[in-house]
């Protein structure tokens, strides 16, 4: 008893340093995730970019050099594979959606979000996707959501349109 007593800080001291490693390791492996995800303006334009999340939700996200007060949003998607459920467009960090116009003979979806608090970053709106083939497939398999770029413009502070660049699922 004896001697563990005295080998006490060193076994102590060894848990210590094999934690620190853990966490450390663990910190730099998100860190790597993060930044690789990331993404970025240039110079007088902004980047939309949509997102999945489960349950079949669809975000549109917004990076700018620039406040934006509003965007009109235009995506295309394969009508055969999924559908899109116009009553779930929600307007994110202060942004108001319209109701949506869905064409889904061409496969359209087409919104407007406006907001009085301009903002470089966020997320402007979300809704969700039903997936009309078998149930066994998954949905992120049929998932092909893109922006129509004539169709999509991001607006500054006084109105005017900002040259903007997409990325689509």
């Amino acid at each position: 008893m004896n001697k563990f007593i005295t080998k006490f800080p060193l076994y102590l001291g060894l848990v210590v340093f094999i934690l620190a490693v853990l966490v450390s390791a663990i910190k730099i492996g998100e860190r790597g995730i993060l930044v690789n995800n990331r993404l970025s303006a240039r110079s007088d334009e902004a980047h939309l970019n949509l997102g999945f999340s489960l349950p079949n939700i669809i975000s549109i996200s917004l990076v700018s050099t620039k406040e934006i007060s509003g965007a009109d949003i235009s995506l295309t998607y394969d009508s055969q594979k999924i559908e899109v459920l116009p009553s779930t467009l929600q307007g994110m960090t202060g942004f108001v959606t319209t109701g949506g116009s869905l064409d889904n003979k061409r496969g359209v979806f087409t919104f407007s979000a406006v907001t009085d608090t301009p903002s470089k970053t966020g997320i402007i709106a979300t809704f969700r996707v039903r997936n009309l083939l078998s149930e066994e497939s998954a949905l992120t398999d049929n998932l092909k959501i893109d922006f129509v770029s004539t169709g999509t413009k991001v607006y500054d502070v006084d109105l005017i349109p900002v040259t903007a660049s997409f990325t689509g699922l």
